[in-house]
C-alpha cells in the first residue's frame, strides 16, 4: 500500500538529513494516541515537529522532490 511505497523516500531522507533531524515511524494501529495528538487520520502522513509542536502535516506518499526542499528550509 501507500506506505511500502513511501518507505524508500523515508529512508532516502533519513540517510541524508540523520544527523539534522529525528527520523520516526509510528504504527497508528499500535499508538491512537500520537496519532489523535497530531491528527492522523489517513496513512502516510508525515509530520514535522520542533520541540513536540506540529510544524507541518503532509498526508499520503509524498515524492523525494517534494520533501527535500521542506527539509531543507526547516534545517535553518
Amino acid at each position: 500500500g501507500p506506505c511500502k511505497i513511501f518507505a524508500p523516500v523515508f529512508e532516502k531522507l533519513h540517510q541524508e538529513y540523520q544527523h539534522e533531524f529525528l527520523f520516526v515511524k509510528i504504527n497508528v494501529d499500535d499508538n491512537p494516541n500520537i496519532a489523535l495528538k497530531y491528527g492522523v487520520s489517513s496513512i502516510p502522513t508525515t509530520v514535522f515537529l520542533k520541540g513536540g509542536i506540529l510544524l507541518k502535516s503532509i498526508v499520503g506518499s509524498v515524492n523525494y522532490t517534494a520533501l527535500k526542499p521542506i527539509l531543507e528550509q526547516l534545517k535553518l
